[in-house]
């Protein structure tokens, strides 16, 4: 369901031009901003030093799998090994699957998944430029900050806008939906049912953080 929705946060692959696409497992390279404590953890290890990979990457199918599931599994699978690993194999793993043919379409979103975290004025420079692979998202988020009473005007401000993979978009509006342990067993969204637009906002950030689009 695209952000926003009241169900957002239920995405499936959607098949060609990497509409709705099921999300990428790219682990979080951080897990406090702050003060706040948040979900995930991360752990450098080899592949992210250049040197060998950490695990064997998935093997790549050669013909586009015949249902949403199974094209999700390898790109959930393929995104997360990206994402543990750097350096040669992992440019070559890319490589390979950039000469799949049914991969194609997806090219754009699995380059984007592989940036490396960016300063917020960074992210911020990018809003606006429908970029392939990358979607406009809203630190605080917009449907439910509008449903409790916050203007529009603060809602799309600038101020309020980063430009970020479409694949972890998705991911982010997902886990605004489910209950976490660090915020009392509520989901985040519950959470901030009568919160203030900064504490807001701060979560927003260190969900930027946490899923590796924002620099700490």
């Amino acid at each position: 369901m695209p952000a926003g929705n009241p169900d957002g946060g239920q995405w499936t692959d959607g098949g060609a031009g990497g509409g709705s696409l099921g999300l990428f497992e790219i682990t979080p390279r951080d897990n406090t901003i702050d003060g706040v404590q948040l979900a995930g953890d991360w752990r450098p290890g080899i592949g992210h030093n250049q040197g060998p990979p950490l695990d064997e990457p998935p093997e790549i199918p050669k013909q586009r799998p015949t249902t949403s599931a199974e094209r999700t599994k390898y790109l959930r699978a393929a995104a997360g090994w990206l994402a543990r690993n750097s350096g040669p194999a992992a440019v070559a793993y890319a490589g390979t699957m950039n000469n799949v043919e049914w991969l194609k379409d997806y090219h754009a979103l699995i380059q984007a998944a592989r940036d490396e975290p960016k300063s917020l004025e960074e992210l911020q420079q990018g809003v606006g430029q429908y970029r392939p692979g990358y979607d406009d998202h809203h630190i605080v988020e917009q449907t439910w900050a509008e449903r409790f009473g916050f203007a529009r005007s603060e809602i799309d401000d600038p101020s309020n806008l980063v430009s970020i993979p479409r694949l972890t978009h998705y991911r982010i509006t997902g886990w605004y939906g489910t209950r976490n342990v660090n915020f009392n067993y509520l989901s985040p969204r519950e959470y901030l049912r009568d919160k203030s637009w900064e504490e807001r906002r701060q979560i927003g950030l260190g969900a930027l953080v946490m899923f590796g689009v924002l620099k700490p």
